[in-house]
Formats: structure tokens, C-alpha cells, sequence
């Protein structure tokens, strides 16, 4: 069993007897369901392109937005620009913000950090499909999915640190998955499991168990996490 195995094996009621801290999210943006779907964005004539080419964007139930590799969650209403929605992806040093969500989809600008324009992306609506790559409709699960990840990073901070921000959650291969850059770990969830590796878990991927077991609420005080061999 490795060092940082050890650590997961706690009690698992340790683990969700950690308070979180809540960010403060003053004024939460509501994405209208008519704007739900697949779009695939081209630039703008005349606009100054994104770094990267993005392909298709897709908007879903609950706030999320899938982009390139990212499932990006939370959007907030713009301070400065009335009826906009950003996102922001601050490990890529980007944001995202989504103009007129009280009127007609119009397009996607592209921010730095900083907010100055990148560039601004227009649509073709593709369908209304609603599924993020490999993983499908993540719509349903995000929550739980988020909720996993802030309980280790509250209970094992040495191991899943936030020091600067917390990781956006991003897509591999049907892993929803959360990269942590100053230890070297990477936690993540895949057809109803959670996985670990990277840092002091080694280079292969470690399965910790279900994810009900992770987050059952009346169980869990009977429970630690499990683990098992590389997988």
C-alpha cells in the first residue's frame, strides 16, 4: 500500500466531516434550456482567433458548458455586461462568456484572464444533443461528481492542493477527471467509480471504489474507502 493509499483509507466519516468552504458565487448565471445543445463555432470574421482550435461546444442542464476537454460549471452573471454568463477555465487562462442569455444565442467571446478579447466565436446549431464527448450527459452526475473532489481536497489537501484555484474538470477517455499540478495527482470518476493516480499514488491509474460508497449518507461512518491494486 502506498503512502498516499494509506491516507484514503482514513475513516471515511473524517473525510466528509470537513467543512467547505463555499466560493462565493454572488450572482449565479441560469442558462435558458432553449440555448441546450451542440454547436459547432467558427470565428468571426475579423475577429482575432482563439489559441487553440475549440471544435464543437456543447451547453447542458445545470450550468455546464463542454469545450475542447473541459466540462466547465458555475457560470456567473457578467459585472460589467448585462445579460452575459462567463465561465472561467483559469488553469488554461481563459474564460468563456456567453452573450444575450435572455434573448437569442448570439455567439461565445473569448476572454484572458485579465477579460481582454481573444476573439469571438458564432454558431451553427448542430443538434440538441447534450452529451460532453465520452462521458455523455454529464448533466446528472456533475454534482456528485464535484462534491467528491471537494471532500478529498478538504480532507487531503497535501495530496489534492487548491493553494491557487481550484482545477476546472476535464475529459479523457469517459474520465471526468481533475488535475492537481503541485503534487503531481489526478482524481477522477468513470462509470461509477473513483480513480486516483499520479504523485505519491504511482503512474497507474488506482480504482478507490464506488461512488455511492463515497458520498452514501447513512452508511458511511461504517465504511472506509477501499482500495486495490493497480488496475
Amino acid at each position: 500500500m502506498t503512502h498516499a493509499t494509506k491516507y484514503l483509507a482514513r475513516p471515511l466519516a473524517l473525510l466528509l466531516s470537513c467543512a467547505l468552504a463555499a466560493p462565493a458565487h454572488t450572482m449565479p448565471a441560469e442558462i435558458p434550456q432553449s440555448f441546450h445543445g451542440t454547436y459547432a463555432l467558427t470565428t468571426q470574421a475579423g475577429s482575432p482567433p482563439p489559441q487553440d482550435d475549440l471544435g464543437g461546444v456543447v451547453l447542458a442542464p445545470g450550468g455546464i458548458l463542454c469545450v475542447a476537454d473541459y466540462i466547465l460549471t458555475s457560470p456567473e452573471l457578467s459585472e460589467s455586461i448585462a445579460g452575459e454568463a462567463i465561465w472561467t477555465a483559469p488553469d488554461a487562462g481563459v474564460q468563456v462568456a456567453l452573450s444575450n442569455i435572455a434573448g437569442d444565442f448570439s455567439g461565445i467571446d473569448m476572454l484572458n484572464e485579465e477579460g481582454a478579447f481573444l476573439g469571438q466565436l458564432v454558431d451553427t446549431r448542430i443538434s440538441d444533443d447534450i452529451t460532453c464527448g465520452s462521458a455523455g450527459d454529464v448533466s446528472e452526475i456533475i454534482d456528485a461528481v464535484e462534491e467528491i473532489f471537494e471532500l478529498a481536497e478538504a480532507a487531503y489537501p497535501e495530496l489534492f492542493p487548491t493553494d491557487e484555484f481550484t482545477a476546472p474538470l476535464r475529459l479523457l477517455d469517459g474520465y471526468i477527471y481533475r488535475h492537481y499540478p503541485d503534487s503531481g495527482t489526478y482524481i477522477g470518476i468513470r462509470e461509477g467509480a473513483v480513480y486516483v493516480m499520479g504523485g505519491d499514488f504511482g503512474d497507474h491509474i488506482q480504482n478507490m471504489g464506488a461512488t455511492t460508497i463515497v458520498l452514501d449518507p447513512v452508511s458511511y461512518t461504517h465504511l472506509t474507502l477501499p482500495t486495490t491494486p493497480y488496475v
